[in-house]
């Protein structure tokens, strides 16, 4: 009696407690994860499924203890509901059947990391397929983002270089380039090198012939009388 008693305490607790706790002072945010898909999300209270799923798992729930299905199978979600993103406020596991009955058990913390306060035990959703396909839809989009986003490379891997296209191979009998820069400075100085050693064709050479006086009148002679 006593523990019935307390779940319908705790069950109108969240029926009349949940709807205002983000405006005032409640939770600011939910994390949602999927542990047996390896899925997790999040979401704001300014989002529009953010209260549509605290609606959802609010909604007039039946009373006393409900027999979940087994985990394997299911499909469990659990949901932690954040205060200023930071503190823990209240957590719910949600299990939802192959029928699309989806059962929640809630859990109430004091937002101070401190013990529990209350559970609720496992109940059963009324509108548990509306639930259960909101679930499905938060969590199956946020996993569809992280698959388009580029894996990372490790650290350590070495990044591929694209290899350099090959230059076009110039032949050396080519007539443009630098190849024959050097072998024309070279026939140049070579060139001019044996200009200046031929230089200009040598005068006739002269000769110093000596004169003695006494043959200076036959000279004049000689020059008169051919």
């Amino acid at each position: 009696m006593r523990r019935t008693l307390a779940v319908a305490v705790l069950t109108v607790w969240v029926l009349l407690g949940l709807p205002a706790t983000a405006h005032a002072g409640g939770p600011t945010s939910v994390l949602i994860t999927q542990p047996a898909a390896g899925r997790a999300t999040a979401l704001y209270y300014t989002a529009g499924e953010y209260a549509e799923l605290e609606r959802l798992i609010t909604s007039e729930p039946h009373l006393g203890d409900a027999e979940a299905p087994g985990a394997g199978d299911a499909t469990t979600y659990q949901l932690t509901w954040l205060l200023h993103d930071v503190q823990v406020w209240r957590t719910d596991a949600l299990t939802v059947a192959d029928d699309g009955s989806v059962f929640v058990r809630t859990v109430f913390l004091d937002g101070t990391g401190g013990p529990e306060v209350g559970d609720t035990g496992p109940r059963r959703v009324v509108r548990g397929p509306e639930l259960a396909v909101l679930l499905d839809k938060v969590v199956g989009r946020s996993a569809a983002a992280a698959t388009a986003v580029q894996p990372v490379q490790p650290m350590g891997h070495e990044p591929t270089v694209a290899p350099a296209a090959a230059e076009p191979t110039t032949r050396w009998f080519t007539l443009a380039g630098w190849r024959w820069l050097v072998p024309g400075l070279v026939a140049g100085l070579l060139l001019g090198f044996l200009a200046v050693r031929r230089g200009a064709p040598p005068e006739p050479r002269r000769v110093l012939v000596d004169v003695s006086p006494s043959d200076e009148p036959a000279r004049r002679g000689s020059a008169v009388h051919p």
